[in-house]
C-alpha cells in the first residue's frame, strides 16, 4: 500500500479501494478507525463514480494526489 509512507509522514489519507476487492476494502474500513485517527484517515468504498467524486474533492482540497490503479481510471487525472 503506497499510502503507508504518507501515513508514516503524518499526512491525512483517504483510501479508495477497488470495488473488485470488497474483502480488502472491508478490512481496511474496519482497521483504519481502530488504529488511526478517523478524522485524518478514511476508507471510501464504491465504483468509478465514487472514485471521480473522491478525486475531485482531493484536487480541490489538497496539494497532492496519489493514484494507483489502471490507466483507464487514472488517465483523467493528467487532464485535471
Amino acid at each position: 500500500m503506497c499510502q503507508a509512507g504518507a501515513i508514516a509522514a503524518g499526512n491525512a489519507v483517504c483510501v479508495k479501494v477497488s470495488e473488485l476487492l470488497p474483502a480488502t476494502s472491508s478490512l481496511l474500513a474496519e482497521l483504519f478507525p481502530k488504529y488511526l485517527d478517523p478524522n485524518l484517515y478514511r476508507v471510501v468504498n464504491g465504483d468509478i463514480p465514487v472514485s471521480t467524486k473522491v478525486r475531485t474533492q482531493a484536487m480541490l482540497s489538497s496539494d497532492k494526489l496519489s493514484h494507483v490503479a489502471c490507466v483507464a481510471v487514472g488517465a483523467p487525472l493528467g487532464s485535471q
